[in-house]
């Protein structure tokens, strides 16, 4: 297989618990580039939370953020796609998890919003990813958010899952995917990770055989499937598990990246 790209998850699987890029990457990253391969991040995040990771690991491919909802180019400023939930819609769902008393934040472009009718979030993986966030009253909403992301304990998690699609409260074409056991997200039509790694595909001149992914969690699942070769983090769910080609330990990325980079 010709491998003409790399393209990182970031949460659970580029990141280690403290947030940081583990410094056996770095070198591992230079040498795959030496060789020729483009490196690139597809995420849940938004630009801003990503730049610092993608200016440090020297990223020359487009970028897929908010869990493929935006395709950027390699500086994370100029979108090459860009799509948004319907707002009327967003705002009954928005209603409901209040009703509910969970955590939702609603991304209206590089905005994080949350309402102040709301508890302060349960955990510190929560409240670094509202990080940079403005109060405001959340059903009042004039802008269609990009995603809806809700924050919880995941047996709570589960039952506003149960709620939205059982009071079909959730828009046509718009689905419900976990980037962390306690992160749910609201993603617009036709949007995740694969459908962003073929655009960065595109705007490489390249196809989605020739890439090489990492990712360990359930919004990373598409993105394994279609790439050349999808590699899992050994924490990550079974299902997760099943659409990789090879399951590792993330302690062992820079290995296998640097084992798998040799032979082009």
């Amino acid at each position: 297989m010709a491998l003409r790209a790399v393209y990182f998850d970031l949460d659970g699987t580029l990141l280690d618990d403290d947030q940081r890029v583990p410094a056996a990457l770095f070198p591992a990253i230079a040498r795959a580039q030496a060789r020729g391969l483009k490196i690139g991040i597809a995420t849940g995040r938004r630009a801003t939370t990503t730049l610092p990771y993608a200016e440090a690991i020297c990223v020359d491919a487009p970028c897929v953020l908010f869990n493929g909802a935006r395709v950027t180019t390699a500086d994370l400023v100029t979108p090459l796609f860009h799509t948004t939930l319907p707002r009327v819609s967003s705002l009954r769902v928005i209603k409901r998890v209040l009703q509910m008393e969970m955590y939702v934040g609603a991304y209206v472009d590089e905005r994080l919003l949350i309402d102040p009718r709301m508890p302060e979030p349960r955990s510190a993986t929560a409240s670094a990813a509202l990080s940079a966030r403005e109060t405001v009253d959340l059903l009042g909403l004039e802008k269609a958010p990009v995603k809806l992301l809700f924050i919880d304990e995941p047996e709570r998690l589960l039952e506003l899952r149960t709620a939205l699609v059982s009071e079909r409260l959730i828009p046509p074409g718009a689905h419900l995917v976990r980037s962390n056991p306690r992160f749910l997200e609201l993603l617009p039509d036709g949007v995740n990770k694969a459908t962003g790694l073929w655009r960065c595909a595109a705007h490489l001149g390249i196809d989605a055989s020739e890439i090489l992914c990492f990712g360990d969690d359930e919004n990373d699942r598409e993105m394994l499937e279609v790439c050349g070769l999808g590699i899992a983090m050994s924490h990550a769910p079974p299902s997760v598990k099943e659409a990789a080609d090879r399951v590792i330990a993330r302690e062992d990325i820079a290995a296998v990246l640097d084992d798998l980079t040799q032979a082009i």
